[in-house]
């Protein structure tokens, strides 16, 4: 399942309707402000998914919130992290994901590989 989370604006042309109605009713659309779209979609996925953990993958801004999010969140299993960096305000993502106990994959292009190495996401438990 995809989602549009409450910020971002325009990609591939499309306008994210999702930050227009957030708007609409006086809402932040922060990245960490995002975070509570992504676990509503986690709960939503975990409950039609036999309540059983799910997958979840993010690129950018979200790349990070998954990261953050995944980590202790028992509905999630795995995830797909492209391009995280330090985006979130008030967050040491660093400090975050270390001692990761679940298979995480962390891939960026090669102009991002410097931000992407300093969040040292360490694996545990043989992951």
């Amino acid at each position: 399942m995809a989602i549009d989370q409450r910020s971002g604006k325009i990609a591939n042309d499309v306008k994210n309707e999702t930050v227009q109605r957030v708007l609409d009713k006086g809402l932040p659309t922060g990245y960490m402000d995002a975070k509570q779209d992504i676990e509503t979609a986690i709960d939503f996925m975990y409950n039609e998914n036999g309540y059983q953990p799910v997958i979840i993958v993010g690129s950018s801004y979200s790349a990070s919130l998954v990261l953050l999010i995944g980590k202790d969140n028992p509905k999630v299993s795995a995830l797909a992290s492209f391009s995280p960096r330090e985006y979130l305000k008030n967050v040491n993502l660093s400090e975050k994901v270390k001692a990761y106990a679940k298979s995480v994959f962390v891939t960026s292009s090669k102009k991002e590989i410097t931000q992407v190495n300093e969040l040292e996401v360490v694996m545990t438990d043989g992951f």
